[in-house]
């Protein structure tokens, strides 16, 4: 019975084989019953026991030759055990077969018949299976041994027992006959069903080569196994295609055929470590194959027979050399990305939809001054954001988070700790993750807080041009009536023509005179006025104003003086600079009412490119730097942007004209000089006057010509006056002092006077702007016909270039309307006195 078992083919559960199988022997089986219970009662011939005696050694000797036939000691020993039983039998059979004892019948042949049975029973109870590895046996050996061990020799036993059946009992052929029959019909219905699981196996098995093969060749990694020599057993497609090779080329070699001497080296290098070790490695190798270079992942492990002996290698390389460009392309964007983003002076910020900072770079944090961390946990949209933009800030930028907008730009005013204001121009950019989500938004904000001053200074600049011109253009019409009221109002009073009415006169003067002192103002602040400008040293003009300067300020504001040892010397009009530091004090010590100190400063400096980028129009260089400083109330940023403007003042209705500090704005300008102004509410102002510093001998400030003690003369002067009012009181004033006059409305009328006067001309008085020819024109025509001739020039206008440049010689001066009948008979003595 365990002859027919296939132990390779055990399985749980219901086997109809198996069953077949059971049947076919209980067929054998009870035909044996029936051949020993005949045995048994009639006895037999010796013929019969010799048919038992073939049997049984047929028997023993299949089962030896199967014992020795097999590896596994487990199942030779019971094999070994079995074929004893039978060789027992044999024994048995031959003790019946030579007559001992004479009757072997009953009990007596019971016993011996039965002792075999002893040995099975035995190599039952000792026998245990042991699990070894199994033999590899060929597809093909192994089906042809199933086929002979489950199909061929079964068909033996049933014409065995046949034979024996029909010479030991004829009467019982015909149940030995049918036995066979189902015998063999329970063989062949095993055969059936032993083909169908056959080719179920088969088909399976095709299905799973299929499937493997599908999974191998439907990769794009090459997937190949080696021996333990390295040669190539097996390689799909893609790996043929990676060393542009076919399959059928690949098998058999190693790698030195298929790569570079270098790469096959590393190659073989590894493989023996993966194989040594025995454990299954992951990393990236690369390749090169015809001087193309490749990298690929690779994952190798060892690969093992049935038995677990390692007997070559199997691996997986997936070409990655595309996508390890791609990401080292992706870490060089990245890095020159974080390179742009952290060097740039640009200030630029990652944030969340929830408004916090992500990333910043250097000039964001610098900007908000702010460290990194502190930035983190600020909220941009709320702390650092002007109040007043805060609320249109916060809805815009939830506009973006939800999607609405890609692109936004402002004006982003910001607030910092420190109290400072930045003002930046705003770039906002919405990033969108992969499902088209909001996910950031950059920032990028440009520092224009010194462009938005230098705006501020520029309107500043406008504003104070355009008023200037308008103070100007007023000043000079202006002046001309003040110079008629002021002149016959003066020679009334000198005739003495009308005591009645002096008294009246003399306010009509006074009030003439303040009028002019407003000109005068007007015209410094539009940097119309004239200027004599020499080379001083700017110590000895504060030393020389510091008692007078000292007596306007009270007693409870302490006044320091500091001026620099070797200061420069500038180039300027000493009286007009005179009225700059005399307007600047006043302006210090009204700022204190309640008292404080007020210092006067002077140094020598250098104004650099980085200065004059954040100054308006001021030009580097050497520059002698006049600061007036106090510590009175301060002024805000609103102040501050009006202080040089005419009649703006702060003081109250009545202690002001609110034309002190744009006369030294203006008087500042058209030295050439800068002024500018810092001030912080409680804290006092500081005024910082720069003149452009010259490198010239300092010249003495005082008079070079002494005052005329007598104003008559007889000389001859040509009066040229386009005003008939102006005209008609110059006349008169120079007739009464005995000069002799000759008089033109015009410019070409007074060269046509020149031409035909035969005798000297001592002086020409004439005003600058007149109709067809200005002033100075003239003056060149009348020089050639008459050189060395005397010029004086009157006017209340003095952008001109005459006027301007103020280089008045010996024989060229300036008088300025409105002007008394005095200062012109003095001028014009003056003027005189210098010939003779």
């Amino acid at each position: 019975m365990c002859l027919f078992l296939d132990i390779e083919e055990e399985q749980e559960g219901t086997d109809w084989r198996r069953l077949l199988d059971f049947g076919q022997v209980a067929i054998v089986f009870v035909l044996i019953y029936f051949y020993f219970s005949t045995l048994s009662t009639q006895g037999t011939s010796g013929s019969g026991y010799r048919l038992s005696l073939a049997t049984d050694g047929l028997v023993a000797a299949a089962f030896f030759a199967r014992a020795f036939s097999l590896r596994d000691d487990s199942a030779k020993k019971l094999f070994l055990g079995i074929g004893a039983f039978r060789a027992v039998a044999l024994l048995t059979d031959l003790y019946f077969a030579v007559g001992l004892p004479e009757q072997a019948n009953g009990a007596w042949f019971d016993l011996v018949w039965s002792v075999p049975w002893l040995i099975p029973l035995v190599t039952a109870a000792n026998w245990t299976e042991l699990p070894t590895p199994k033999p590899h046996v060929s597809q093909k050996t192994l089906v042809r041994r199933r086929l002979l061990l489950t199909h061929v020799l079964p068909l033996i036993f049933p014409v065995l027992v046949v034979v024996m059946a029909a010479n030991i009992a004829p009467t019982q052929l015909k149940i030995a006959a049918l036995a066979v029959l189902l015998s063999l019909a329970t063989s062949y219905a095993r055969l059936l069903l032993t083909h169908g699981e056959l080719r179920r196996s088969a088909e399976a098995l095709l299905d799973h080569h299929q499937l493997l093969n599908a999974i191998i060749e439907g990769t794009t990694a090459a997937t190949y196994v080696k021996d333990l020599q390295g040669r190539y057993l097996l390689m799909n497609s893609a790996g043929a295609a990676f060393v542009g090779k076919s399959v059928p080329e690949i098998l058999g070699k190693d790698d030195e055929a298929l790569f570079s001497r270098e790469s096959a080296q590393r190659i073989i290098a590894r493989d023996r470590q993966t194989v040594e070790s025995g454990v299954v490695e992951t990393y990236e190798e690369e390749t090169t194959v015809e001087g193309m270079t490749r990298t690929y992942l690779s994952t190798k492990g060892p690969f093992r027979d049935a038995q677990g002996r390692v007997v070559g290698l199997v691996g997986s390389s997936l070409d990655i050399t595309d996508r390890y460009h791609a990401i080292e392309a992706l870490a060089e964007s990245e890095e020159r990305f974080r390179t742009i983003f952290d060097g740039s002076p640009v200030g630029m910020a990652v944030l969340g939809t929830d408004g916090t900072v992500v990333a910043s770079n250097f000039a964001c944090r610098q900007a908000l001054g702010l460290s990194e961390e502190d930035l983190r946990k600020v909220d941009v949209f709320d702390e650092l954001t002007h109040p007043e933009d805060r609320a249109a800030d916060a809805a815009k930028f939830q506009e973006m988070i939800r999607g609405e907008i890609e692109y936004d730009r402002r004006e982003k005013r910001y607030i910092l700790r420190d109290g400072r204001r930045v003002f930046a121009d705003l770039h906002l950019y919405l990033i969108r993750d992969k499902k088209g989500a909001p996910r950031y938004i950059i920032g990028i904000a440009v520092d224009i807080t010194e462009r938005k001053s230098l705006e501020s200074q520029l309107r500043q600049a406008q504003r104070m041009e355009t008023i200037g011109r308008l103070a100007g253009g007023v000043a000079h019409d202006f002046n001309n009536l003040l110079t008629v009221i002021k002149g016959y109002c003066d020679l009334l009073l000198e005739g003495k023509q009308a005591s009645a009415s002096l008294h009246q006169l003399e306010h009509i003067g006074k009030a003439a005179e303040q009028a002019a002192s407003l000109t005068r103002q007007l015209l410094a602040f539009s940097r119309q006025q004239v200027m004599q400008p020499k080379v001083f040293s700017l110590n000895t003009l504060v030393w020389n104003t510091d008692s007078m300067l000292r007596r306007l300020i009270s007693e409870d504001v302490e006044m320091a003086t500091i001026t620099a040892k070797n200061i420069g010397a500038i180039k300027a009009d000493p009286s007009q600079i005179e009225q700059v530091i005399l307007n600047l004090v006043i302006n210090a010590r009204d700022a204190m009412p309640n008292g404080g100190k007020l210092t006067l400063e002077t140094a020598n400096v250098e104004l650099d490119e980085s200065f004059a980028q954040t100054h308006l129009a001021t030009l580097p260089g050497s520059y002698v730097m006049l600061a007036v400083s106090d510590t009175g109330m301060g002024m805000d940023e609103e102040t501050q942007a009006h202080i040089f403007e005419p009649f703006f003042t702060t003081k109250e209705l009545g202690k002001g004209t609110g034309l002190g500090l744009s006369m030294v704005y203006g008087i500042v300008k058209q030295s050439g000089g800068y002024i500018w102004v810092h001030s912080e509410i409680g804290k006092g102002s500081t005024f910082k006057v720069y003149l452009p510093r010259v490198f010239e001998h300092a010249q003495e400030i005082a008079s070079p010509f002494p005052a005329p003690t007598a104003l008559l003369g007889k000389e001859t002067i040509l009066l040229v006056e386009d005003d008939p009012l102006v005209r008609e009181l110059a006349l008169e004033i120079l007739k009464t002092r005995g000069y002799c006059v000759l008089v033109a409305d015009r410019p070409d009328a007074a060269i046509q006077l020149c031409r035909q006067h035969t005798g000297k001309i001592h002086l020409v008085l004439t005003d600058v702007i007149m109709p067809g020819m200005n002033g100075s024109q003239m003056v060149d025509e009348i020089a050639a016909m008459r050189p060395g001739i005397s010029v004086l020039f009157m006017s209340g206008y003095t952008d001109t270039a005459i006027i301007r440049d103020g280089n008045f010689g010996q024989t060229t001066s300036f008088l300025q309307k409105p002007f008394s009948p005095t200062v012109l008979g003095r001028k014009v003595r003056e003027m005189l006195d210098q010939l003779a």
